[in-house]
């Protein structure tokens, strides 16, 4: 039996990955976001404060079950998107919260 590729997915032994793209924003205050699977989406929770690159299970959404083996899941990379480019409230506004991390801020 042959199955076609999908670019969105990758394939790690029984597990499934993929991943999503989540606003830098959202990443610090936690969302749920609809994840592609094999089959049908499904909704998963992004954790406020969410790092770059995590990686997230959802079990039993890899490769279906087969004989002894039992379904794989699907492991979902949260890839951090930060914007390019800032208008001038927006950039005063990160600067502010940067500052209100006590991280230091250049000029």
């Amino acid at each position: 039996m042959h199955v076609s590729g999908d670019a969105r997915f990758d394939r790690r032994g029984r597990h499934v990955t993929t991943s999503v793209d989540v606003p830098f924003t959202q990443a610090i205050l936690g969302m749920t976001v609809e994840v592609a699977t094999l089959d049908e989406p499904v909704t998963l929770r992004i954790p406020a404060g969410t790092q770059p690159a995590t990686t997230m299970r959802v079990r039993g959404r890899g490769v279906p079950a087969a004989g002894k083996h039992p379904a794989g899941d699907l492991l979902v990379t949260v890839n951090v998107t930060v914007p390019k480019k800032l208008n001038k409230e927006q950039r005063t506004l990160v600067e502010k919260l940067a500052r209100a991390l006590n991280e230091e801020v250049e000029s």
